[in-house]
Parts: structure tokens; C-alpha cells; sequence
């Protein structure tokens, strides 16, 4: 069955591969973008003083743009959090000092934006001039970057925490618009907090919280005597439909995202028999699913039946594609070994603007149904909406385990 869903998939996208690479919108988007504007043309973001648990802060957003420069990831105090964890991490940076902020400006000069604003959306250097000697005598400046695949998605913050030596930013997304832009943007989530407040913090990071939930209940969904919190929440992508499942049992959280039988349907939580169940329901059918913890994850389960997690470890089956004759080759599946290395290359990767590209390799991951484009000469990767030229090294890497499998080349 899986080899017969990555043929086909491999089989339909024969007819538009040459375009792979190029801009392409979103489904459901409409193809046009919102420019920024210029800095001063914004007008304030909303201020706000907020008890966030152990400390107070204020929150502010700016405009940064859509950067692919690594480095964002790789300098940021939670560097080591970017790809080890389900959870969605945003980079962090922290300023106690006028030089230390602008050292950080320097250094991104070329790559985010700092004096041009986004619709209602101010600039950074809005914003620059409080950022003076007399501000750090007292304060200190936490910057989460947040990257965006629609220009029409507004960031906040939900809280920001100390628990022992850890600072956390929770952001979540304010907005949830039925029509978007397709621009690629990214912004700067800001926290204004007390370096008293933060004296004995060690550690930094930045993560998403469910901004909309779609369903909230509180059962005893295990059996153990003791009540938890369910909750339902959209997921974290746009042009695919998935939702979140969180479940809060004591002290501890788990959530996990799904891909539910019914795109565009009703999604609610019931209980019944004394089980909590996900309706997953569209017109006059409808599915349940009961919800449970199995091995530190959430499970949604129908008799035998699992629904499909979103963002489960890839399986890449791969073909070779000739542009010139439109001939493709025979699909083959990646070894276990040659699978995780080129899944922790790709995933390893920050995706930007596309590129005007052919590609000779198609990747088709099985588990998640997503087709990923690559064009071995130049080494550029395209994913969807997103590409990444990798480096000379990457490339490398990635062409010795594909060219056990095909031939390279575009021609």
C-alpha cells in the first residue's frame, strides 16, 4: 500500500515538476502579497502590561522580515532546542547592555530588517530609542524571531516565566484568517522584563502555545480518580488541515498533532461511557476517536485504527525525473540508515523564498504525504512554497546517499 500511495504521488506531480522550484501559492491563498511599508508609516503596536506568573514584562512586536540566515538558529540562546523537541521553538536572544543590542543588529544588518515597518506593524528602530543606557541600568530586552508563512498572521505574547533557572516565552498566533497573503514574513516578539526579576536565570527559550482552541474539557479521561484538561486546537500548519490535542495531567503536558479523516469538518471533544472521545465529524458522518497517553504521547484510536500523526519521522521513497524527456524512473525506497541521515539533513535545513530552478530528484515522504523537489546539481531543496540552497558540504552528503538509489543530474 505505501509503495502504491509514493508511486502515485510520484506519478502526479510528473506533469509540474519543471516548475518545482519556482513561486508557487498556497492553496486557499490568493496570489498576492502585502509590501512593507516604511518605517514611521505603521502605527504603534498595542503596549501592554502583563503579570506574566513569576515576573512582569511588557510586550511589544515588530517587523523583521523573512530570513534564511542560519546563524539566527545557531547564535540563539536555545540553539540546542531547535530540532530535538516536538514542541515549536522560536529563537531567543537576550540584551542587558546599548552595546550588546546593537552588536546584534550588526551582526544581522543584511539578513532581518530593521527600519521598515509592516502594515500596523512598527519597525524595530520604532522603537530603538528607548532602548537607551538608562533602560538596561534596570531592565533587559528578550527578542524571540518568529517566522511566518503568510505576512497576514499576528504574533503576542502569552506569558513569560521563570521556573528555576529557565526563562520561557510562550507566543502564541492572535489571528486566524480565512483569506491570507502568500509572503513569507517573519517578525520580532519582544518582552521588556526586570533583570532583578531574571537574576538567577541560566537558560532561555521561546516556544508556541495554542492561540485558538477549538474545544476545552475536563474528565477523568484515564480511570485514575483525578481530572485533567483536554484540549483541541488547530494545528500549526496552513494549507493543510490539522489539529492539536493537549492533555494536561497534573504536572505534566503532552501534545501531539493529527491529520483527522475530515479535512473541513466539526472537530469536538464528548465524553461517553466515561471515556473521552475526538468527534471528528463532516455533514452526517462521523468518526470517534478515544484519547489516550501511550509511551509519553497522545494516541487517538478508533478499534484498530490510529489516526495519522502530522509530522511523523519521514519515509522517503525517491524517483529520478528527466526534464528533458519527461521519462521517470523506477521508485525505490531509502534504507532505515539512509532515511534518518537525509531526514536530520533536510530537517536540519531553514527553507525560504523558492527558487527558479529544475529538479531531477523527487522525494516522496509516505508518512506525512509531502512531495520535496531537489535539484542535485545546484543543491537546492524545495518544499512546497519553501526552498534552501544547501551548502557545498550538504550538498555533497546528500547526493553520495541519493546516488546509491538514481542517477543524478538535471538535464
Amino acid at each position: 500500500m505505501k509503495n502504491h500511495v509514493a508511486f502515485m504521488l510520484c506519478l502526479s506531480i510528473v506533469v509540474c515538476l519543471t516548475a518545482c522550484g519556482r513561486t508557487q501559492h498556497c492553496t486557499g491563498f490568493p496570489p498576492y502579497s502585502t509590501e512593507p511599508q516604511a518605517s514611521g508609516a505603521a502605527p504603534e503596536a498595542t503596549v501592554s502590561n502583563v503579570d506574566g506568573g513569576s515576573l512582569s514584562y511588557t510586550a511589544k512586536v515588530a517587523y523583521a522580515n523573512a530570513s534564511g540566515d542560519t546563524r539566527i538558529l545557531s547564535e540563539a540562546l536555545n540553539a540546542d532546542l531547535m530540532y530535538t523537541s516536538s514542541v515549536q521553538h522560536w529563537p531567543v536572544f537576550m540584551f542587558e547592555t546599548v552595546s550588546e543590542l546593537q552588536d546584534f543588529k550588526t551582526a544581522f544588518a543584511d539578513t532581518l530588517t530593521f527600519d521598515r515597518g509592516y502594515d500596523e506593524i512598527p519597525s524595530f528602530d520604532s522603537y530603538a530609542a528607548e532602548y537607551d543606557d538608562a533602560f538596561f541600568q534596570s531592565r533587559a530586552l528578550i527578542l524571540c524571531y518568529v517566522k511566518a508563512s503568510s505576512g497576514s498572521y499576528r504574533y503576542g505574547i502569552a506569558d513569560v516565566s521563570v521556573n528555576g533557572d529557565t526563562l520561557c516565552m510562550y507566543v502564541k498566533q492572535l489571528n486566524h484568517p480565512e483569506v491570507c497573503t502568500a509572503d513569507v514574513q517573519g517578525w520580532f516578539v519582544l518582552a521588556e522584563v526586570s533583570k532583578a526579576d531574571i537574576k538567577a536565570c541560566k537558560h532561555f527559550d521561546a516556544q508556541t502555545v495554542d492561540s485558538h482552541a477549538l474545544d476545552i474539557l475536563t474528565a477523568d479521561y484515564d480511570g485514575d480518580g483525578e481530572t485533567e484538561e483536554i484540549v483541541l486546537t488547530y494545528g500549526p500548519t496552513s494549507g493543510l488541515y490539522t489539529i492539536g490535542v493537549t492533555v494536561r495531567d497534573g504536572g505534566e503536558e503532552y501534545r501531539n498533532y493529527f491529520l483527522p479523516d475530515f479535512f473541513v469538518g466539526d472537530n469536538s471533544l464528548i465524553v461517553r461511557s466515561g471515556k473521552v472521545y475526538l468527534r471528528n465529524q463532516e455533514g452526517g458522518s462521523a468518526v470517534l476517536y478515544a484519547v489516550s497517553v501511550e509511551n509519553g504521547r497522545v494516541v487517538l484510536t478508533n478499534g484498530d485504527k490510529t489516526m495519522k500523526y502530522w509530522g511523523a519521522k519521514p519515509e522517503y521513497h525517491i524517483c529520478a525525473f528527466s526534464n528533458l524527456t519527461g521519462k521517470q524512473g523506477k521508485e525505490k525506497t531509502l534504507s532505515a540508515k539512509d532515511n534518518q541521515a537525509v531526514t536530520q539533513l533536510i530537517g536540519s535545513q531553514e527553507f525560504g523564498d523558492p527558487y527558479d530552478n529544475l529538479s531531477d530528484v523527487i522525494l516522496t515522504d509516505v508518512l506525512n504525504e509531502e512531495i520535496i523537489c531537489y535539484d542535485s546539481d545546484a543543491g537546492i531543496v524545495t518544499r512546497g512554497d519553501f526552498a534552501v540552497k544547501l551548502s557545498d558540504a550538504d550538498r555533497e552528503s546528500l547526493n553520495g546517499i541519493l546516488s546509491r538509489y538514481v542517477t543524478l543530474g538535471v538535464e
